[in-house]
């Protein structure tokens, strides 16, 4: 009796399956990142550091002009990825978010998007 119950429903599960219409999903958005700093500073060194809650990348000295530093990541599951960076010279730091998701406004997409 349990036997044909079972069968009864995944037979019964198989063609409600089979009815159910596809959907086209929109396409996924962008799967990496990039992120890249330079030294653009004329004749001082670079302290960098950069992390995120998750993933803390260090530091890295950029020690003449045109120096660089890049990583590449994926946004996690939930959608909820941070990075942020402190950049160090001798007499001055300044310390900002250089990765955030966008939920409303797309200030970080246009602006990396034109390069600038």
């Amino acid at each position: 009796m349990i036997k044909n119950i079972v069968v009864f429903f995944l037979f019964t599960v198989a063609l409600v399956g089979a009815e159910v219409p596809r959907v086209a999903l929109p396409p996924p958005g962008p799967s990496r990142y990039y992120i890249h700093v330079v030294n653009g500073l004329s004749k001082l060194g670079l302290l960098v550091h950069c992390q995120s809650k998750d993933d803390d990348l260090g530091y890295h000295r950029l020690l003449n002009h045109g120096d660089d530093y890049q990583w590449n990541f994926k946004v996690n599951f939930w959608g909820t990825t941070l990075y942020w960076c402190k950049l160090e010279t001798p007499h001055a730091y300044v310390s900002f978010e250089s990765f955030w998701p966008e939920t409303q406004h797309l200030w970080l997409r246009d602006r990396c998007k034109h390069g600038t």
